[in-house]
């Protein structure tokens, strides 16, 4: 963007140029740790640790960029704050200009109220968005230099609500900032230059010496300019639309898009290969699904990157497939995608396309003037409707409410078998929120327990992997138990609000209980579709009372007493037995001729049943004629 034609939009305008003209005259927060980095006097604002020769890439502030909240007033809207150190996050969301106006001076040099007066220029008060304060939970994990990859392989995402705000030139911004252990969160002007931790390219003695030969120290890759770095992505130009006046309040509606760019997994990195976006989408039932995609015409690749259709542009379709493994669409006869669909424009009007339109359009995305199948068109021939090369870059398939179900769709074009896959799925199935996670239970004074619970930092309904909106929790119900989980009893049901996304927690404090005694708690969360699991029960054991542990001491010295009678009287019983039954034995050996008595033999023969001769007395156990006595 030219600075002199500050107003032509041909490359795309996303700050005002005013936000850049203060900036490069606003005086720089010196309070600022800049590490080793030397400034070189340059005073103003464009001038940071990570940029410091100033460089402009359109007409942000480089200082705004770099620091998060900033203090001077931002034209950015905050929706969300994923961290590692949660605790912070009441803070990152009151210093969000979305709730709290900002000051600048009026003369746009001065970067602080003293000097802004005592130049004789008026302090501003600049107001603040009023907008809810931004989403702030968990960051989730990353693996290096894996595009956003996270656990399981899926791309890590935020499931963002578009504000009411219509506009017609909306951009995203995605900024990220990396810290090492190096550098403190509480580094500021103190520890510059020499009085810095880090150190550019530091050489490190390991211990093996450091005169020559076989002894050296060891250099470290290091940039302080990297070092607690702010990186940031953005999107393209977008626009926000009423809400169509057809579909209810509490109707969602979930947009389902295309990202990445033509070409293989090389020719289109950093970005990725072409997919849908959200790749796997679970909505509950009566919720709306939008259809819409954009590409374009020229995809600044020269004609070089890998790719069907017309070299340089972009294009999509879908298509119902049996499972994610098929690579074939289903006949038209065979699709059920739109069956008893119900069809919604963004201008509000009901749609009327029956299911074979519905079919056809999402397929063949309203092209008209196709070449015939026997004319065998090229790739390259405008005509060729099998490539879709007929097909708008931008589309808008409707919005659509679909009946319960788990479908699987792909895109023709971009389902390259060779390296690439462009597939999806959509289940439209009750998504019922995840077990909550009891965080702690602690006694609290001599009779009471305190529980805290939260949902968990990210969520996702069973049948989906990794898009669904955050479904909010409308209620939670503790419940109880003092009996080792034989039966669980209700403490109490609680209104919320807040929804799934949030890392915010809730607790109860529990009275009046018995001191010494284990109780374990667990919670449900409820949302529109029904109740959650029940989250892993949590056992603790109310405070000790000088009475509890009195009672202890008698319990345990009564069952150590309770042993020890027992054991002599089941040990005299035993003995007394076995001697009773050896004299029988031995009586009825001298007697009978058997060491069985005789009443055992008849009950023995009692019991037999069926034809069998019975057994004769002598059989059992019975000693020769001729045997003697042997004691």
């Amino acid at each position: 963007i030219d600075t002199n034609d500050p107003t032509n939009q041909d490359r795309g305008l996303h700050e005002p140029y005013s936000n850049y003209e203060k900036c490069a005259v606003r005086e720089r927060n010196k309070g600022l740790w800049t590490a080793d980095q030397d400034l070189n006097n340059r005073n103003e604002a464009r001038f940071t640790r990570q940029d410091r020769n100033g460089n402009r890439y359109g007409f942000e502030c480089n200082e705004e960029k770099d620091y998060y909240p900033y203090w001077h007033p931002t034209v950015w809207k905050d929706i969300a704050v994923l961290t590692t150190d949660p605790e912070r996050c009441e803070w990152y969301k009151a210093e969000s200009q979305n709730v709290k106006p900002k000051n600048e001076c009026s003369d746009p040099e001065h970067n602080n109220e003293r000097a802004c007066v005592t130049s004789g220029a008026d302090w501003l008060v600049v107001p603040e968005h009023k907008l809810d304060p931004p989403v702030c939970t968990h960051a989730p994990w990353l693996r290096d230099n894996h595009l956003g990859n996270g656990q399981g392989g899926r791309q890590t995402m935020f499931n963002w609500t578009i504000p009411d705000e219509v506009s017609s030139a909306c951009v995203l911004r995605m900024r990220y900032n990396i810290s090492t252990m190096e550098v403190d969160w509480d580094l500021d002007s103190r520890y510059n230059m020499g009085q810095s931790p880090i150190k550019t390219n530091p050489r490190v003695d390991v211990g093996f010496g450091v005169d020559g030969g076989d002894q050296s120290q060891l250099e470290l890759a290091v940039n302080t300019n990297q070092y607690g770095r702010t990186f940031q992505d953005r999107s393209h130009l977008f626009e926000i639309i009423p809400r169509p006046k057809g579909i209810k309040e509490d109707e969602k509606i979930y947009n389902l898009n295309v990202r990445g760019k033509r070409g293989n997994i090389v020719q289109a990195y950093p970005a990725v290969e072409y997919d849908f976006s959200p790749k796997v989408m679970s909505v509950s039932p009566g919720s709306w699904v939008h259809f819409q995609w954009t590409g374009n015409d020229d995809t600044n690749n020269n004609g070089g990157n890998n790719g069907e259709g017309i070299d340089g542009t972009d294009r999509h379709n879908l298509v119902q497939i049996k499972d994610p493994a098929a690579n074939v669409p289903l006949h038209k006869e065979d699709t059920t995608l739109f069956n008893d669909a119900q069809e919604m424009t963004v201008d509000g009007v009901r749609g009327e396309r029956s299911r074979e339109q519905l079919i056809k359009e999402f397929a063949l995305v309203k092209q008209t003037g196709c070449a015939a199948a026997n004319t065998d068109p090229g790739d390259q021939d405008p005509n060729n409707c099998e490539k879709l090369n007929a097909a708008a870059a931008t589309i808008d398939l409707g919005l659509l409410k679909l009946k319960e179900g788990h479908y699987h769709f792909m895109s023709t074009r971009n389902n390259n078998f060779s390296n690439r896959s462009q597939k999806g799925a959509i289940h439209v199935q009750k998504n019922l929120p995840p077990a909550p996670s009891v965080a702690t239970a602690a006694p609290e004074g001599v009779d009471g327990l305190r529980v805290s619970w939260g949902m968990p930092a990210a969520t996702t309904a069973e049948g989906a992997i990794d898009a669904t909106e955050p479904e909010e929790v409308l209620e939670y119900r503790l419940e109880m138990t003092d009996d080792g989980g034989a039966s669980w009893s209700e403490v109490a049901t609680f209104s919320s609000d807040h929804n799934a996304a949030s890392f915010e927690s809730r607790t109860y404090l529990l009275r009046r209980l018995p001191a010494g005694v284990v109780h374990a708690f667990r919670v449900h969360a409820k949302n529109k579709d029904g109740w959650s699991e029940a989250s892993t029960s949590y056992p603790v054991m109310t405070a000790d009372s000088v009475d509890s542990l009195r009672y202890k001491a008698l319990l345990r010295n009564a069952v150590v007493r309770h042993k020890y009678d027992n054991l002599g009287i089941e040990l005299g019983v035993s003995l007394g037995a076995v001697f009773i039954f050896i004299c029988c034995a031995v009586w009825h050996w001298h007697k009978h001729g058997t060491i069985v008595p005789s009443v055992c033999v008849r009950i023995f023969r009692i019991c037999r049943r069926g034809n069998a001769e019975p057994l004769e007395e002598s059989s059992m156990l019975a000693r020769p004629a001729n045997a003697e006595l042997k004691a």
